[in-house]
Formats: structure tokens, C-alpha cells, sequence
């Protein structure tokens, strides 16, 4: 929608739409709350009339039976049974009750009528009730006689003062429904009765009496009749009151009343979706006043936007010319609002863009002529606003680029002496240092010369050092090896001498088996010719023992040469042992000696390298000077080159201070000048 028109007609017409539709949505609601509140109020009143005519219709039924109770046919005890079932059948049928009956006071009950049936009725509350003297209507109850809904009506009977027994009559069950059903209320409200506990005991729909429905149970199972199960427990309490429901999909009204002198209460209901009907209508109308507003509004807001889009299509139109570069505009718009102050304004802002274009056309000629080479233009106009600053600062950018240009040829005259004296310079530079070069040269071959033999020298010392180490570990072997055998031979004089021990007791036991052998032999002596074999014996055992000693004798001065060898390879070994050990010693010193001269061999092989890499280092300094002298040589040539040319660039500027081009003289000298500006 790139029409402005159009889009104050939409936005408008869009309001307008917004606005009657709240509007006619908070009328529709208020309309819907007044007619809900009416349809309560009228529900409550009739709930009211219906339960007070109920009431009543109860009361005159109990006044009837306490009247019917008194007359001589039911407390005269002299009429008969016949009698009595006479009166009384004809009494049903005058009044509409069913049947009556006589209970006595023990609740033993015969029905007066011509079937003369028995029947306990001393459970039942209206006997209780009755039997205590007070008129009672039951609760909707079934009958044991044939299992249909009843209200049973009963008095006290007296006789002398005396209360004998209850006469109670039957009436129909569904009297109640059949009341209900003459309530009604516009086409879908109607009334019904519930008792204390819930039980619907007249309806419309008598299935619901016959099954006793009750909405508290059935608010337990379903949770759409939660409600109504909850308003059913409230009207339980006997108190009056109302609130909404749902039922079979459809959202209703209720208002309830307790019906005094009874265990009922009275319920008025209505479907909710009747009382807002007529609001349809309302709904309709207010539509068609939305739309018909909204056109109205749309045609307004067409014609006002027309007043407004046509200054605003004018400037627009304006805009885009200046946009082409078309400053030959004239705005005509006559109004005296912010409109008419727009287009004086944009006007002016017009005559300011063309004196904007003189400035840009000057400020264009002098770059111009500054690309050029002319550095000598200057601007003439006097300017206004941002532009002064512009003027300002293209003027100070022309100085200072005419004196930096003027201060560039001077700088580049003095490059090129310089660059000359450079060049000089480099050349002997780099004639000394190939000279260097050579030099270093010569003193790197006999470092190398040197290096080589000390490595040599190094070498050689870590060979002795080994075999200095081997020989020392062998005489450290050698010496451990003497030390074990010193030990082993003091072993086996320390063992010897243990033999020499054992010897001596062998000596002993020798010396005393002679002894027992000469014993055996003098006894055997004794013994005569019995004796003789035992003397044999004990002359074999005396020789034997001769034997031992001698042997033993002969070993002992074995024993005692070889512990004399022993001491005296003891004595040997000791020397011996000392003089590895000095050796030893001897050897670790050497071991250590060459160690620090193989470690001083090498610390020289290191220094040498050193030096060495120095000498390259150096040898590396003196050819990159070399290199970097020819180098700078070259560069100070093409420096001078590139001076030149820098000076033949200048030439073709144009200066206001002094002209570049066929100046002569010397150049000044910039090094301390200030060139800051």
C-alpha cells in the first residue's frame, strides 16, 4: 500500500471497525448479564410460588387427615370393620387418595378397603411421626404391597384422650411429577424436586423418579454432572440459592427453594442458550452498524486525506526533481498549517541547495586546477555555514602542499650530495673488508690446524684413562681375591684347631678303652676256661685302642705342621695384601691424573671450536659488511637516480613562492629545519 490516501482510508476505517465492535461487544455483554439476572429473578420467584403452593397443598392434605382422623367411623370402637371399609373406600374415591389404612400402636396396619390387607408399618418414619401425635407427609417412598411410588399422609387417632393408633392415607407418587410438569418456564425451563439426600422425587421425566436418579452420586461418576452435583448437595442444606451447569451439552440456570413443612426441595432450571437468543438480534444490528460506520468513516477520511496527500505528493514530486538535479523548482502549496510550514521550508532548503551548487562548481574548478599542477589558484566566494569550514580548510590544504612541495625539491637537491658522499664511503668500505676477509681466512686454516691436534691430544689421554681404569679394577680384583684367601686360611686354622680337639678326645677315649680292654682281660682271667674267648676279644680291643693312640699321635703332628704352613702363608698373604693395596692406591691417583688431563684436553678441543665458530662468525661479519658496503653503493646510486627524478616530478607544479623549473643555486639545508607546517 504505497498510497498515503490510502493508508490513512485503511487505518481509519480499521479504527472505526475496532471501536463499534468493543462497543457493540460490551453492549451484547451487558444486555447478556441483565437478561441472565432477569431469567434468575423470574426463576427464583416462580421457584418461590411454586414451593409456598406445594407447601400449602401439603398442609391442607395433612389438615384433611387430621379432620378425616376424628370422625366417629375411625375412633368409635364400636364400629365394625365393615363399617369402616365402607366410609373409608368411599372417602378414596371422593378425595383421589389410593387407599386408607388403621395402624395401631404397635405399627400392626390393615388397609380399609375391600381386600382387608395387613401390612407392619412401625418402620416407617410418617408411623413414628404420626404415632407421637403430629400430623406427617412422607418422603416419596415405594409401597410394599406393590412396589410403586407413593406420599402417604398421617395422623394420630384418639380415643378419650388417648392416642390409639395413626390413620395414614395414600396418595399417588407422582402427584409431585405431574405438579412439575404444569411448571414451566419460556420453552425449555421447568421445575423439579429433589429431597434431603439428592433423590429427584418429582421430574418431568418420570424414569428419573422411578430409578431415583441422584445428581450428587452421578456428579461422583461423570465429571460433566460435577457441577450439577455440586449445586444438588448445596440445595441438601435447605437453603436457597442458584448457580449454572452443564447438562447433556447444554450450559443452564438453576435457582432453588426449600418447601417448607417437607423434606423437599424445589428447583427451577432453564437452558441459558434461550435467555441470550434475543441477543442474536442485537448482534446482527450492531454488525450492520459497524459496517455502515465504517463506510461513513472511509468516506471522511477520503476526503480529508485528500487535503493531506496533495502537499505531501507536491514536496514529494519536488524532492525527486532536486534528486535529478533540477534546482528550477516552485512549491505552490497555500495552507497555513504544518503543511503550508513544510513547504516554506523545503523551498528555502531549495534556494540554499542552488548557492550549495555555486560552491561546489568553485570548489571543483581549484582541485581542477590543483590536479593540474597549479598550486597558485585561490577561492573567491565568500561562503556560509559547513561550507566556510570547507573553504577554510581547502585554503590551509593549498599552503601547506605549496610549501611541502617547495620543501620536497630542496630536501631532494640535498639527498643527491649526500647520496654521492655515501656512495664513496660504501666503495672504501668494502675494499677494507675484503681485505679483512683474507685475513680471517688465513687465521681460520690454522685454528683448524690446531683444533685437529689437540683432539689428538685428547684421544690419547681418554685411551690411557681407560687403560689406567682396567688396571686399577684388575689390581682391585687381585687385592679382593688375597683378602679371601687370608680369610680362608684363617679358617682352616681356626678348623685345625678344632681337629686337635676331637684328636684329644679320641686320645682319651683310646686311653680308656685300654684301660676296660685290661679289665675284660683280668676278669677273663678269672673266668677260667669259660673266660678265654672273652679274652681274645678284649686283647683285640686293647690292640685296637694301641692302634688309635698312635694313629691319633701321628695326625696331631700332621695337624700342627700344617697350622705352622698355614701361619706362616697367613704372614705371607698379609704382605702381600698390604702391597696390592698400596698398589691400588697407587693406581686410583694415576686413574684420577689422567682423568683431569683427558678433562683438560677436552675442555681445550671445546675452546678451540669455539674459537673456531668465533672466527667464522667474524669471517660471516666481515662478508656481509662487505656485501652490505656494495650494497649501499648501489642503493646510494639509485637514490641519486630516484632524487633526480623527484626533482623533474616537481617541475611541473606551479608554486606560489617561487617557481621550481629553472631555479638555480644550492639547496638549503632541511636537517634542523622545522617542517612541521
Amino acid at each position: 500500500m504505497k498510497s498515503i490516501k490510502l493508508r490513512l482510508v485503511a487505518t481509519f476505517t480499521l479504527i472505526i471497525l475496532l471501536v463499534t465492535a468493543a462497543l457493540g461487544a460490551a453492549a451484547i455483554y451487558v444486555v447478556s448479564k441483565d437478561l441472565l439476572s432477569d431469567a434468575r429473578d423470574d426463576l427464583r420467584a416462580m421457584a418461590q410460588a411454586q414451593a409456598q403452593y406445594i407447601s400449602s397443598e401439603n398442609s391442607a392434605q395433612l389438615l384433611y387427615m387430621d379432620g378425616l382422623a376424628q370422625v366417629p367411623a375411625i375412633t368409635d370402637s364400636a364400629a365394625s370393620l365393615d363399617e369402616k371399609i365402607a366410609y373409608f373406600e368411599a372417602e378414596a374415591k371422593r378425595s383421589g387418595y389410593i387407599l386408607f389404612g388403621f395402624a395401631d400402636k404397635t405399627g400392626k396396619a390393615v388397609i380399609l378397603n375391600s381386600n382387608r390387607e395387613t401390612n407392619d408399618v412401625s418402620d416407617r418414619p410418617f408411623f413414628q411421626s404420626a404415632i407421637q401425635g403430629t400430623p406427617t407427609a412422607s418422603d416419596l417412598m415405594f409401597s410394599k404391597l406393590d412396589g410403586k411410588p407413593v406420599l402417604v399422609y398421617a395422623a394420630p387417632v384418639y380415643e378419650n384422650g388417648q392416642i390409639i393408633g395413626v390413620l395414614y392415607g395414600r396418595r399417588d407418587g407422582l402427584t409431585l411429577s405431574q405438579i412439575c410438569e404444569n411448571v414451566t418456564y419460556k420453552n425449555t425451563g421447568y421445575g423439579y424436586i429433589v429431597n434431603n439426600e439428592g433423590i429427584k422425587v418429582a421430574h418431568k421425566n418420570t424414569d428419573l423418579v422411578l430409578r431415583q436418579d441422584n445428581d450428587i452420586e452421578n456428579g461422583k461418576t461423570d465429571p460433566a454432572l460435577a457441577a450439577l452435583g455440586a449445586l444438588t448437595e448445596q440445595m441438601t442444606t435447605r437453603q436457597r440459592g442458584g448457580g449454572e451447569y452443564t447438562y447433556n451439552g447444554k450450559e443452564k440456570l438453576v435457582e432453588f427453594t426449600p418447601i417448607e413443612g417437607s423434606p423437599w426441595i424445589l428447583a427451577m432450571t432453564l437452558e441459558t442458550n434461550e435467555v441470550i437468543e434475543r441477543t442474536h438480534v442485537l448482534t446482527q444490528m450492531l454488525m450492520l452498524l459497524c459496517m455502515v460506520m465504517a463506510a461513513v468513516g472511509a468516506a471522511v477520511t477520503w476526503l480529508i486525506s485528500g487535503s493531506i496527500a496533495k502537499p505531501i505528493k507536491s514536496v514529494t514530486k519536488a524532492a525527486q526533481q532536486i534528486a535529478d538535479g533540477d534546482f528550477d523548482v516552485r512549491l505552490s502549496v497555500k495552507s497555513k498549517d504544518e503543511l503550508g510550514r513544510l513547504s516554506d521550508a523545503f523551498q528555502l532548503t531549495i534556494q540554499r541547495l542552488v548557492n550549495y551548487q555555486g560552491y561546489i562548481d568553485e570548489i571543483s574548478d581549484v582541485l581542477s586546477c590543483v590536479a593540474s599542477g597549479d598550486l597558485t589558484v585561490e577561492l573567491q566566494r565568500e561562503y556560509a555555514g559547513q561550507f566556510k569550514k570547507i573553504k577554510d580548510n581547502l585554503q590551509s590544504m593549498l599552503d601547506n602542499l605549496d610549501s611541502t612541495l617547495l620543501q620536497i625539491h630542496q630536501s631532494a637537491d640535498f639527498v643527491d650530495a649526500d647520496a654521492e658522499q655515501v656512495s664513496t664511503g660504501a666503495q672504501a668500505l668494502s675494499r677494507g673488508a675484503t681485505e679483512q676477509a683474507s685475513a680471517v681466512e688465513q687465521l681460520s686454516a690454522s685454528i683448524e690446524e690446531v683444533t685437529g691436534q689437540i683432539r689428538q691430544n685428547a684421544e690419547n689421554a681418554r685411551l690411557a684413562q681407560e687403560k689406567a681404569e682396567f688396571a686399577g679394577r684388575e689390581l682391585h680384583s687381585s687385592n679382593d681375591h688375597m683378602q679371601e684367601m687370608v680369610a680362608a686360611m684363617g679358617e682352616i686354622s681356626f678348623k685345625s684347631s678344632e681337629i686337635l680337639k676331637i684328636i684329644k678326645i679320641i686320645e682319651d677315649i683310646s686311653f680308656q678303652t685300654n684301660i676296660l680292654a685290661l679289665n675284660a682281660a683280668v676278669e677273663a682271667a678269672r673266668a677260667g676256661q669259660h673266660g678265654k674267648g672273652f679274652a681274645v676279644v678284649a686283647d683285640e680291643v686293647r690292640n685296637l685302642a694301641g692302634k688309635s693312640a698312635v694313629a691319633a699321635k701321628d695326625t696331631t703332628a700332621l695337624i700342627e705342621q700344617t697350622l705352622a704352613a698355614v701361619e706362616n702363608g697367613s704372614r705371607t698373604a698379609d704382605v702381600t695384601a698390604k702391597a696390592l693395596e698400596a698398589s691400588a692406591r697407587e693406581t686410583t691417583e694415576a686413574v684420577e691424573l689422567i682423568d683431569k688431563i683427558a678433562a683438560a684436553s677436552q675442555e681445550q678441543a671445546m675452546a678451540i671450536v669455539q674459537i673456531n665458530q668465533g672466527v667464522g662468525q667474524i669471517s660471516s661479519v666481515v662478508q656481509t659488511n662487505a656485501a652490505t658496503a656494495e650494497e649501499s653503493a648501489a642503493a646510494s646510486q639509485e637514490l641519486s637516480e630516484q632524487s633526480a627524478l623527484l626533482k623533474g616530478l616537481l617541475a611541473g607544479f606551479k608554486l606560489r613562492q617561487n617557481r621550481i623549473s629553472g631555479e638555480q643555486g644550492s639547496a638549503p639545508d632541511f636537517r634542523s629545519a622545522d617542517v612541521s607546517d
